[in-house]
C-alpha cells in the first residue's frame, strides 16, 4: 500500500518533531503494511508552514539514509499538502509548491469550518495547467461544503478525493465516519491515506482497515481506494473510479458500524 498522504518528516509542520519520531513513524507504517510514502508537509501562505522544496530533499534524504541503516525497508517520495488559495497556480510555477512525486496529481487542502468563494476556481485553475487537484480529507469538513454543492461540482469538473483511514475506523468520531461512508456510496472517493501526524492519526493495521472498507464497499472498490489509484497517481497514470454500492448492503453495514462504532 502507498500512502499518498503522510506528514512524516520532522520539523516542518505539526507532524514528527525529530528525525528520530520520523523513523519510528516508519517503522510503525512498515509494520501496519505500508510499502512507500509520499511525504506532504503542510504548505500554508502566511500560516508558519511554508518549506522550501531544498529543505524537504535534505530532510527526505537524511531519513532515507537513517532508514536504510536500520534496514528499514520504505520508499519516501517528495510532496506537499498544499492549503489552496488563489495564488497556487503562480506557486506551481515559481517552483515554491510540488505536486505528488513530480507528477500531475497535487494534495490540496480548504478551510475545514468555512467554503472559501474561490474553491472552484482554485481547481478549475489547476485543471486548466493539466494538474489534477486531490482534495485532501473532505469528509472533515463542514457540511456547508455538501449543502452548497461546491465539493459535488468540483469532482464532476475533475477533481479527485481522498479520505483519511482513521475517518472510516471511527478516529475523528461517527459524524466524519458516516460522511466517509456516505461520500464513498455516492462514488465521490478515490484515494484512502492514513494523514499521519507523527504518531497521531497513525495507520496501525491495514488488513483490518480493508476488512472494514470490503463490507462497505466490496473488495473491487476497496482494492482501488487502498492499492490501484495510490499506486497509479505516485506513477502518473489515470486513477481508477468506484463501481456503486449496493444500497441495501451499504445501509446495513452503515448503520451497523456508525451505531456500535465496531
Amino acid at each position: 500500500m502507498i500512502d499518498i498522504h503522510c506528514h512524516i518528516l520532522n520539523e516542518v509542520d505539526d507532524g514528527p518533531q525529530s528525525l528520530d519520531e520520523s523513523v519510528e513513524l516508519c517503522r510503525k507504517l512498515k509494520d501496519a503494511g505500508i510499502s512507500g510514502i509520499i511525504a506532504t508537509p503542510h504548505y500554508i501562505p502566511g500560516g508558519g508552514y511554508m518549506p522550501t522544496l531544498k529543505t524537504i530533499k535534505t530532510k527526505m534524504d537524511k531519513l532515507k539514509n537513517v532508514l536504510e541503516d536500520k534496514n528499514i525497508d520504505m520508499n519516501i517520495y517528495p510532496g506537499m499538502e498544499v492549503f489552496a488559495d488563489y495564488d497556487v497556480v503562480d506557486r506551481l510555477k515559481n517552483n515554491e509548491i510540488i505536486s505528488l512525486n513530480d507528477t500531475k496529481y497535487i494534495l490540496i487542502e480548504f478551510p475545514m469550518d468555512i467554503v472559501p468563494k474561490h474553491a472552484s476556481n482554485v481547481v478549475f485553475s489547476l485543471l486548466v495547467e493539466g494538474y489534477i487537484p486531490i482534495i485532501a480529507h473532505p469528509e472533515r469538513y463542514t457540511s456547508e461544503y455538501r449543502k452548497t454543492g461546491v465539493l459535488e461540482d468540483i469532482i464532476y469538473n475533475g477533481a479527485l478525493v481522498q479520505i483519511n483511514s482513521g475517518s472510516i475506523l471511527g478516529d475523528h468520531g461517527k459524524k466524519v465516519q458516516k460522511e466517509a461512508f456516505t461520500l464513498i456510496n455516492n462514488e465521490m472517493v478515490h484515494i484512502v491515506a492514513s494523514d499521519s501526524h507523527g504518531q497521531h492519526r497513525l495507520l496501525k493495521n491495514k488488513d483490518y482497515l480493508e476488512t472494514k472498507l470490503i463490507k462497505f464497499c466490496g473488495l473491487e472498490n476497496t482494492q482501488r481506494l487502498m492499492y490501484t489509484n495510490p499506486l497509479q497517481v505516485l506513477e502518473n497514470k489515470e486513477v481508477e473510479y468506484l463501481n456503486k454500492v449496493k444500497k441495501s448492503f451499504f445501509l446495513a453495514e452503515l448503520f451497523k458500524n456508525i451505531r456500535y462504532n465496531t
